[in-house]
C-alpha cells in the first residue's frame, strides 16, 4: 500500500507542477491501472490557473479529507488550494495505509469539531510506528497551511520509504516519467464517461 501511497503523491506533485489543484482527493478518487499504479481521478472539479497562484476557486471536497481552514469560523474566503490537497493528501495516505476513511470512528459532524480543533484521527499501528510516516501524516495535516510541506516534498518522503528490494528504487525512477501518461489516462476516462452520460 506504501508504493500505491507513493503513486498518489506523485500524481498530486504533478498537478500541482501544472497549476492545476484537484480538490477532492481522497480514496474513492483513485484508481488502480493493470500494473496496480494508483491513478489519481475524478477530474470533475479540478481547476487551472494560468498565473503562479492557486487562487478564486471553491473546493467542494468531502468533510473527512478538507482542512480546517475550509471549516472554521469565519472561513477563510481565499485558503490556499494546493495547501488544502496535501492536507487531503495526507488524509487519503492514511485511509490507503488503513483501508478506512479518517475519523472512521467519528460521524461527520464529530470529524467536522475534531477537524476544526486539530485533533488528529486515530492511525493505524503501521503509520504511529513508524515515526518517518507519522511526521509525514502530522505535516500533511498541520493546522496552519503554510506549514505543510509541497506535493512534490511528500512525493520524495514517501519514494523514500519505498524499501529496494521491493522494487523501490526502481519506482523512484520510473513514477516521476510516468505521472503524466497516469493523469492523461484518468482524464482520458474521465472525458469518455462524460460522453457517454452526455449521449455523445
Amino acid at each position: 500500500m506504501l508504493f500505491q501511497a507513493s503513486d498518489i503523491a506523485a500524481g498530486l506533485a504533478y498537478l500541482h507542477s501544472k497549476h492545476v489543484y484537484h480538490g477532492d482527493l481522497r480514496g474513492a478518487n483513485v484508481f488502480l491501472d493493470k500494473d496496480d499504479n494508483a491513478v489519481v481521478a475524478d477530474y470533475g472539479i479540478v481547476h487551472y490557473f494560468n498565473n503562479s497562484d492557486f487562487t478564486s476557486a471553491k473546493s467542494t471536497g468531502t468533510v473527512r479529507w478538507t482542512g480546517p481552514e475550509t471549516i472554521s469560523l469565519p472561513p477563510n474566503p481565499s485558503p490556499k488550494y494546493d495547501k488544502l490537497d496535501v492536507f487531503a493528501l495526507g488524509m487519503t495516505i492514511l485511509e490507503v495505509l488503513s483501508g478506512q476513511p479518517p475519523y472512521a470512528d467519528k460521524p461527520d459532524t464529530g470529524a467536522i469539531f475534531a477537524i476544526a480543533k486539530s485533533e488528529p484521527p486515530k492511525l493505524p499501528e503501521r503509520m504511529s510506528d513508524n515515526p518517518e510516516l507519522k511526521k509525514l501524516f502530522d505535516d500533511c495535516t498541520r493546522k496552519i497551511p503554510d506549514d505543510r510541506p509541497q506535493a512534490s516534498d511528500v512525493a520524495e518522503r514517501l519514494r523514500a520509504l519505498l524499501p529496494p528490494e521491493r522494487g523501490g528504487l526502481l519506482r523512484r525512477l520510473i513514477v516521476p516519467l510516468s505521472v503524466p501518461w497516469l493523469v492523461l489516462m484518468a482524464f482520458s476516462r474521465f472525458l469518455r464517461y462524460v460522453g457517454s452520460w452526455l449521449g455523445f
